[in-house]
């Protein structure tokens, strides 16, 4: 009988993972695809989105059609819990869902609860699944600031949280005149804390040059109009967006599984859970990972022993700084310019189309793509 493979969520590994798939079948297991979300965001594309670069199109791929490609039922459900003793998940509808392998790759959420208001007045970030909604409230501020100046606030710190910033800026003041008044509220530590201390300081003229101003302090509170920051101070707000550094998904805190420092499944070189081997996930090498998870994902269904694997994290941080222009950081190295933004971009859409579904590859067409798809529990 062959055995369950479970991807259980539509993370940038298991695009790569499918993608394997699709031009090389698994062999000896069932797979399917567990994703609440049509549509698989590559995430890296999300800023040239927002700066008005490129079409939605352009930063997503069909979950069907991926999942076609690569011999795999979709199950479209979000998951409520996960026993992983017994191999068992369960679905917010109820469906229980008994497997014999499992990868975990689920992307991390905005915690909404970390901010008071900002379930009420926040426009969100991550999952970027959720980009499209993002920029349906955002298109109106855009032909707002044609009308008026509008005042954006982005509460956040991180590389996304300045990539965002700085798209935004171009987005809704591409001649940095002052349609927008865009404030960075990154707390104590600054934008990029444990950057190097040049990178820092590159990020801070370019945000200065787009006339984005910085706040470092945190941000308590989000109300109609305003952000209300630590000092009792209130920024003026006709948008605000939360790109504070995501959390793990709730569900792995009781799942059983040995999480790492991070929330995440810990791993061991191998990729198998640290605690229980019939449970892989991407580690920390996520970026890296991808061929190494799906070799040992194809042993793993086919019963053959594991190989060691060797990941690493990779050598450049990238930062996408809008204009075409781009920043990476190697050890105490810091390059910028619009020739590595031009080298930036077309890694982006490299790796975009490696995750996609080349002419031919699919199984079936978009129409039976959508039929072989099915609702949890249906």
């Amino acid at each position: 009988m062959p055995r369950r493979l479970l991807l259980l969520g539509a993370g940038p590994t298991h695009a790569q993972v499918l993608a394997a798939f699709a031009r090389e079948p698994l062999v000896g297991a069932e797979l399917a695809l567990l994703s609440p979300d049509p549509h698989l965001v590559h995430a890296a594309r999300v800023p040239a989105f927002i700066a008005g670069r490129l079409p939605a199109a352009a930063c997503r791929h069909d979950t069907a059609a991926l999942a076609a490609a690569a011999g795999a039922t979709w199950l479209r459900g979000r998951v409520a819990a996960v026993d992983a003793a017994a191999r068992r998940v369960t679905l917010a509808d109820g469906t229980e869902l008994e497997v014999d392998l499992v990868s975990v790759d689920e992307p991390a959420v905005a915690d909404l609860a970390a901010l008071e208001g900002a379930r009420e007045h926040a426009l969100v970030l991550h999952p970027a699944e959720r980009f499209e909604a993002l920029f349906d409230g955002l298109d109106g501020l855009v032909e707002l600031a044609a009308r008026k100046p509008v005042d954006v606030v982005v509460v956040g710190f991180g590389t996304d949280a300045v990539e965002t910033t700085l798209a935004l800026a171009q987005r809704l003041a591409p001649r940095g005149d002052e349609r927008a008044r865009i404030a960075l509220v990154a707390g104590a530590d600054g934008p990029l804390p444990c950057w190097p201390v040049a990178a820092v300081a590159e990020v801070q003229r370019l945000l200065a040059r787009a006339r984005i101003t910085v706040f470092r302090e945190p941000c308590v509170a989000l109300r109609a109009n305003a952000a209300v920051l630590a000092s009792g101070a209130r920024l003026a707000c006709d948008a605000a967006l939360l790109a504070l550094p995501p959390r793990p998904a709730a569900w792995l805190a009781a799942s059983g599984l040995a999480l790492a420092d991070d929330g995440q499944p810990a791993v061991t070189p191998g990729l198998q859970s640290a605690s229980h081997p019939d449970w892989f996930a991407p580690g920390a090498a996520a970026e890296a990972a991808s061929a190494a998870l799906t070799l040992q994902l194809r042993r793993a269904a086919a019963a053959r022993p594991l190989l060691p694997v060797k990941t690493r994290p990779p050598a450049l941080r990238w930062l996408r700084c809008g204009q075409g222009r781009a920043l990476a950081v190697w050890r105490r190295h810091v390059l910028a310019g619009r020739a590595l933004g031009a080298w930036c971009d077309r890694l982006d859409r490299l790796s975009f189309e490696r995750a996609g579904v080349a002419p031919g590859a699919a199984r079936a067409d978009a129409a039976a793509g959508a039929a072989a798809t099915r609702s949890a529990g249906s």
